[in-house]
């Protein structure tokens, strides 16, 4: 998973739109985790009568990740890092995965993320962000 550095300038701010990727009762109890459990239960009858191909599971995952994104504000999938405390905006690919798993019911928390990242150069010199 790859994850996007807040400067300490900027800090990402959590919205009610976010899906908070951690666990926990805070996380649970988060408005748009409270609003992604809802998608996920809206979508699993369709996910789970998906048996044609894998394509169409990953359309309905991309579905609900759209949904969160299209929102007013935009709603992120976000990760905190345990180290500084800042917030981090996992990547597409990641939330697909964490949606599609949630979907499946494969987890008793359907907020959890992995903890992978990779550190990239940016182009405003030695500072380096998560992408």
């Amino acid at each position: 998973m790859i994850y996007r550095e807040c400067s300490p300038s900027s800090p990402i701010q959590v919205t009610g739109n976010d899906v908070l990727c951690n666990e926990g009762t805070k996380s649970n109890k988060h408005l748009g985790n409270i609003r992604y459990r809802a998608l996920i239960k809206q979508h699993q009858p369709a996910f789970s009568l998906a048996t044609t191909s894998p394509k169409e599971k990953t359309l309905i995952s991309q579905r609900i990740v759209d949904i969160i994104k299209n929102r007013i504000p935009a709603g992120r999938f976000l990760q905190k890092n345990n180290i500084d405390g800042g917030w981090y905006e996992i990547e597409e690919a990641a939330a697909l995965r964490k949606t599609e798993r949630s979907l499946r019911g494969g987890n008793d928390d359907p907020i959890r993320c992995e903890n992978a990242a990779a550190l990239v150069n940016t182009d405003r010199g030695d500072r380096k962000r998560h992408v």
